[in-house]
Parts: C-alpha cells; sequence; structure tokens
C-alpha cells in the first residue's frame, strides 16, 4: 500500500515550491520558526487560527479553506482522507517570471519611488473573534486596496495576510490613494459588522529592485512607519512631505508630530500624520522608543534564536503577573529576559524598567534599589515601601528584575508586596534559583540548540542549531572573511556541543578564531574538559562546563592578562582607565601595561566596553567577575588589591566634598554616581574586615552621595552599620 501523505509533508512541499525558507513562512504567518519545523516533522497540528494564517502565504484559495483548516488539523487514519492532499498539492504558485503580485520587473517604477505599507491594526482581534470568517473580511480588504491603486497607477509589491505593500512613480498619487482607500474602507459595509481599522505608512527612497521585488533600508524605514502609526492613521515621512506638501487635497492637511527613534533604525525619523476629512484625526502618542518610558540597554550583537522561548514567556507575562527566568549562570537569562520586554514594551504606558541587583550587597538595600531606578523622592518620616507602593498603584508598567539569586529572600518579599498592592504591574526576574512565593512562574531558560553529529552534516541542517548560527555571528564580528563551510562544519558542531549550547560559552570559543583555526579551538576544549573530570562530581553539570569554558580561555592569556583580570575584580559597576590603573599597578605590572591589556581582555570578549556620557567605561560580565575573584583569592593578593581600591576611592570621596560648595559641583555629583556600586563595595569590604576608623573615614566624605542623589535611607543604613561597628565614636 502506498504510503498515506501527511499535513507535514505537504507543508514542507508546497513551502519549497513557493521558494520559502521556514524562517519566512513563519514570519509571514506570525509564529516561530520551530512551530513550522514541528509541523513539517508531524510533531504536532496548527490550531484553528493559525491553520487560516498559513492559508494565506501558501496560496490556498479562499473557496478552499475551511477543507484546509480541516486537512491542517485531521490525523490521517484512512488512505482515503488522501483526498485532501491531492487537493491542495495540485495549487501552482506563481510564476518565477513575475512578482507575487503579477508585476514583472520592466512594470515595476525604479530610482526613487514612493511606499505605501499598510495593514490591520486590529487583526489579531478579529482573528480571535472571527475564526473562519476572518476570510472573508481579508477579500474585502483586499479588494478595496487593489481597486484604489489601480485607479492610482500603484503596483503591488507583496501581500501577505493583511500586510500590504504597493509602489508608486508619483508621491501625490502615492498620498492620494491612501486617502481613498482610508475612505472606502470606513464606508465598506463589512461583513459580522465588524470595524476595520487601517495603519499606514508613506516614505519616499530609492531601494534597489532585485528579483521582482524591492529591497534596502527604505523598505525597512517605510515598514517601520507603519508599525508606529494607530489604527486608521496615515503616518508620512520627511522625504514624502517635501513631495507633496503643496499639493495635498484642499480638505486634507499635514500634522507635524516631531521627530521619534523607531526600532531598528539608526537615526530618528521627522513624522507627519495625514489628517483627512470626515475621519479620526486624533491618536495617542506614537508607537516609538522614544515615547516608550524605559531604561532599557543598546545591545551591541544581533540577539539570535530563542523564538519559542520568547513567544512562551510572552503569552505568560499576558495572563500571569509574576514570571521568574531561572537557569545556570551563561545561559543568557538577562539578554532573553531584555528582548522580551523590548518586544512588549509598547503595552505598558506607564514604562519598562530594569532593575539590576548584581551590585547590591545586602538584603536590606533591594527597596532602595528600586526606588533610585524608578526616580522615586523618598519621604524621610514615610516607610519606603508605603512611598513606593503609592507610587506604583495607578501604573501599568513592567518590571525586570535581574540577578536576584544573591538577595533571593529580600527580593521575595519586595515582589510579594508590590504584586499585592499595585493590581496592574507585571514582574519579569531572572535568578538562579526560583524566588519561591504565591503566584510565581518558574521558566527555565535551556541553553541553544545544538546540531546533531550522525552522519553526513549539511549545511542548512547546522544553519538551524541556534549555537552554531550565534558562533557564526560572533567569530564574523573578530574575523569578516569567518564563514561556514564544509571543511569546517564538523568542527565548528562540535565545538558547540561540548559547550553544550551556553551562550556564553560559545561567545568566549567564536572570539578565538581570531588567532586559532576551529580544529585548534576544539581540541583545546578537549584538553580542558579532561583536566575538570576528576574535579567536583556533585555540582551541576552545566556549572561545570561553563567552568570550564572560563578556564580554557583565562589559560589562553598572558601572565599579565590574568594577573589584571584577577585584579579587576575587585571593581563592581565598573571602571576607567584611571581607577584600573591606581588600583591594579602593583609588581608585575608598568602603567603603559593597563590600557593595553584592558583592551586586549575586550578583543578576547572578557571585559566589555562602553560609552557613557562620552566617556569609555569597562565592566566585568557578573560571571567572569566572580571566576576572576576566586583566582585573586588564589593569588594571595585580595587583600592589598581591595585596600588600593579603598584608597582610591576614599580619596574620589574626599576629593568631591571639597569641591561640593565650588563651581565644579555638578562635575563632581556626577562623578560620585558614575562610582556609586564601588562605594557599596568599598563600604561592604570595610565592614566585613572590621576597619571601624576607616569605614567612618569613608562613610563622613560618601555620604553626601546619597544625601544628595538619594535614596537617603540607603545612606541612613550603611551610617549606622559602620556607627554600629565603631560604637565609642557615635558621638564624636
Amino acid at each position: 500500500m502506498d504510503e498515506i501523505p501527511s499535513f507535514g509533508k505537504w507543508l514542507r512541499q508546497r513551502r519549497r515550491t513557493l521558494d520559502l525558507t521556514q524562517e519566512e513562512l513563519a514570519h509571514q504567518v506570525g509564529c516561530a520558526p520551530i512551530t513550522i519545523r514541528k509541523f513539517e516533522g508531524d510533531e504536532m497540528r496548527p490550531s484553528k487560527q493559525l491553520a487560516l494564517s498559513l492559508s494565506g502565504p501558501l496560496g490556498v484559495p479562499s473557496n478552499q479553506r475551511e477543507d484546509f483548516i480541516r486537512f491542517a488539523r485531521t490525523e490521517f487514519t484512512d488512505p482515503t482522507q488522501a483526498y485532501w492532499f491531492s487537493i491542495f498539492e495540485s495549487a501552482s504558485p506563481h510564476t518565477e517570471s513575475t512578482s507575487a503580485s503579477g508585476n514583472s520587473d520592466k512594470d515595476l517604477p525604479f530610482g526613487t519611488v514612493h511606499l505605501l505599507f499598510c495593514d490591520i491594526g486590529n487583526s489579531a482581534q478579529l482573528i480571535q473573534r472571527l475564526e473562519i470568517n476572518y476570510a472573508h473580511i481579508l477579500e474585502q480588504y483586499q479588494r478595496i486596496l487593489r481597486s484604489t491603486l489601480q485607479k492610482w497607477k500603484g503596483h503591488e509589491v507583496s501581500a501577505q495576510a493583511d500586510s500590504f505593500c504597493a509602489v508608486f512613480s508619483r508621491a501625490t498619487d502615492a498620498v492620494s490613494a491612501a486617502i481613498e482607500a482610508q475612505h472606502a474602507l470606513a464606508n465598506e459595509n463589512w461583513t459580522d459588522s465588524v470595524q476595520l481599522l487601517v495603519r499606514m505608512g508613506l516614505h519616499t527612497g530609492e531601494p534597489l529592485l532585485v528579483n521582482h521585488d524591492y529591497v534596502g533600508t527604505d523598505m525597512n524605514r517605510a515598514g517601520r512607519i507603519c508599525a508606529a502609526a494607530y489604527p486608521g492613521q496615515v503616518l508620512i515621512s520627511n522625504e514624502t512631505r517635501i513631495m507633496v506638501e503643496r499639493h495635498i487635497p484642499a480638505d486634507t492637511s499635514l500634522r507635524d508630530l516631531g521627530n521619534y527613534k523607531l526600532k531598528e533604525l539608526t537615526e530618528d525619523e521627522h513624522l507627519y500624520q495625514l489628517v483627512m476629512a470626515d475621519l479620526p484625526s486624533d491618536f495617542p502618542p506614537l508607537k516609538s522608543l522614544d515615547v516608550m518610558p524605559n531604561n532599557l540597554p543598546t545591545q551591541l550583537t544581533r540577539f539570535i534564536g530563542r523564538e519559542h522561548e520568547i513567544e512562551e514567556i510572552k503569552h505568560l507575562l499576558h495572563s500571569e503577573r509574576l514570571i521568574t527566568l531561572t537557569g545556570a549562570g551563561g545561559t543568557g537569562k538577562t539578554r532573553l529576559a531584555i528582548e522580551v520586554v523590548k518586544q512588549i514594551q509598547a503595552e505598558y504606558p506607564d514604562g519598562a524598567w530594569l532593575i539590576d541587583f548584581v551590585a547590591v550587597p545586602e538584603g536590606n538595600l533591594v527597596l532602595q534599589a528600586i526606588v533610585s531606578t524608578l526616580g522615586i523622592r523618598e519621604e524621610p518620616t514615610r516607610p519606603i515601601i508605603q512611598t513606593l507602593t503609592d507610587y506604583l498603584r495607578s501604573k501599568k508598567l513592567l518590571l525586570l528584575f535581574d540577578n536576584c539569586e544573591h538577595l533571593i529572600s529580600a527580593c521575595a518579599q519586595a515582589v510579594d508586596m508590590l504584586l499585592q498592592a499595585c493590581p496592574e504591574i507585571r514582574i519579569l526576574t531572572t535568578s538562579r534559583e526560583a524566588l519561591g512565593i504565591s503566584g510565581e512562574n518558574q521558566y527555565y531558560v535551556p541553553t541553544l540548540t545544538v546540531p546533531q553529529i550522525n552522519g553526513e552534516l549539511s549545511l542548512e541542517t547546522l544553519k538551524q542549531s541556534e549555537a552554531v548560527r550565534v558562533f557564526l555571528d560572533r567569530a564574523a564580528m573578530v574575523r569578516p572573511t569567518f564563514k561556514l563551510t564544509k571543511d569546517n562544519a564538523l568542527a565548528i558542531a562540535q565545538i558547540c556541543r561540548k559547550l553544550d549550547g551556553i551562550p556564553l560559552a560559545i561567545e568566549l570559543a567564536a572570539a578565538r578564531v581570531k588567532g586559532l583555526n576551529v580544529e585548534q579551538i576544539s581540541e583545546r576544549l578537549d584538553d580542558r574538559f579532561s583536566l575538570l573530570s576528576t574535579g567536583n562530581r556533585t555540582a551541576l553539570p552545566r556549572h561545570q562546563t561553563l567552568r570550564a569554558t572560563i578556564d580554557w580561555s583565562y589559560n589562553l592569556l598572558s601572565e599579565k592578562e590574568r594577573v589584571l583580570l584577577s585584579r579587576l575584580s575587585v571593581f563592581t559597576g565598573g571602571w576607567t582607565v584611571e581607577s584600573a590603573t591606581e588600583v591594579c599597578l602593583i609588581v608585575q605590572l608598568d602603567e603603559p601595561d593597563v590600557l593595553n591589556l584592558i583592551l586586549n581582555l575586550s578583543d578576547k570578549s572578557l571585559v566589555i566596553a562602553e560609552e557613557q556620557e562620552g566617556r569609555t567605561r569597562y565592566r566585568l560580565l557578573e560571571t567572569i567577575r566572580e571566576y576572576a575573584l576566586e583566582k585573586l583569592v588564589e593569588s594571595g593578593e585580595e587583600r592589598l588589591v581591595r585596600n588600593r581600591h579603598l584608597d582610591f576611592f576614599m580619596t574620589l570621596a574626599e576629593q568631591a566634598e571639597q569641591k561640593y560648595r565650588t563651581g565644579e559641583q555638578l562635575f563632581w555629583f556626577d562623578a560620585m554616581e558614575r562610582e556609586r556600586d564601588n562605594f557599596r563595595s568599598a563600604l561592604d569590604y570595610v565592614l566585613r574586615t572590621r576597619q571601624s576608623e576607616t569605614a567612618l573615614r569613608l562613610i563622613s566624605t560618601a555620604f553626601w552621595l546619597w544625601f544628595f542623589h538619594g535614596p537617603w535611607s540607603e545612606g541612613q543604613i550603611w551610617t549606622e552599620a559602620v556607627l554600629a561597628l565603631a560604637p565609642d565614636d557615635r558621638t564624636k
């Protein structure tokens, strides 16, 4: 008997016939690539909503979509059910000589063109409400747009689900088409009495025409302008405004909205709103990175993979109020959390805020760290938790608490109090262990997917591995000509598997391609793991692997680089070249060495360089800092280096105190603020080592940091701890 065909097999054949990758199909449908892979492997079936979304990109005729949904969701248990396969197998794709809209290259304008992007702003709600009937709404919508395009000599470039892109030779035609389409959409008698709200973006540029399609930054810019609009709103770029300003209809005007920073665009975009007669014209502030309150850091490397995890965490945050990402050190919990928050921050009008506890040494400072980050002014006569909850009670915002593991009890108490008192906030935390409180949803962050090494390795299969893609991306950053080839494929796969797909380990390994080939890297990893095979067998395997990775990277350093790395571990919150020179310049190092060695360590991905207000500061990843601190303790230099760190910041505080009443006051306030975490570290050290006189001297000068910049209560906590250490000095 012939093999009974499956939906997965059909989907794979159909996608390839349409020349779509799994990632491209997933993007058009609105799901993760791993979901498409599971469909094609017959590991799972699509929901009704997802099957409907698949029908458009796969070219299923509208009159067969109900049958298609049944076909996609039905398990084959009878050979006669292959009937459905034969129906859809015969559907033919567009010919290669034309674009999806039927245009050939010679029909499409080139050079300076005018782009119109649009999509249905409330499509998700409509799909959920209408289910199969949404297809009829989509047909009405596309019919109106195509009719308008034909009248104003526009060319359809692409139509994927509810997203629509068209190009015009004349800017005035593009604007007229947008105006007429919005009026037609508003006046249409929609099926099921729905209200269809379409957002539009217009931009003028010079995209490249390649294989019946336009590519380039202008296409991305036009798409981002459309995405910034609200349903029913039409936005145009400054380039388009210049072309049409004197030629728009009498009952239409342009409203200057100002400059906005849009996602993935390096420069601000000056945007204008098209105000049309008899249509809504008042909308909230645009969905731009500028108007979404946040303190999320800008990442300097690409975020790769994790599509499945991102979607699951986003889904959890829509239904739950507390999510904790747990996992071993180096698995990328912080980076994943930041990426999730960036993608959903528009849903929180009062902002998305990162509170990093890594430099907070004591649990009684957790609330002060939250207050300081949110910019809340403390009230001396009120408990800080009351001030905090009163501020947050009516706000809808998302808090990201990062690195909670060393303050687990204090963080758990703070989270519990905030969630009970503030009904509209959501909290996402990262920790090596769960908080252990009611209402917590723990999400374990796995390592990156790694390739299977069995039989012949195809390059296409390797590129599906997240670990391989991260390795290739980071390797190309240090060696731009680096590529995946048949010759190096096996070694790269071995590296990713040996490192268990741990992101930090992968990045450290990729940094080594600057001086080693991948075969040498793989061999050295073999040696280092064998050295650790007789180590602590009770430690978690992933912890052993991460330690082995850092051990390996450390052993590749020169002796001077190792010495400096261990000494730099006393800094928390970062350092400058000047402070590193003062603290670390002891035996074995000369003054010119320090800067060069820091740059070397940065090149080897052990030190991170950051620009802050025109100044370069450096820092260590916390995992690397902890490792380097262990090396410092082993060297017997810890007390010496910590005392030099203490002396440096004691001197800085005393210099600042002398300048507070001069014209340099603001400069010294900022200087002290940048070193807040280092002052915390210095105070913690003198308290632990019971240096009472030194502690009094330091707090008497450093206290002004908390007095002027807050939180005042943190300064009080430090002061009381110092006085408790030296009770006889309380009245001096």
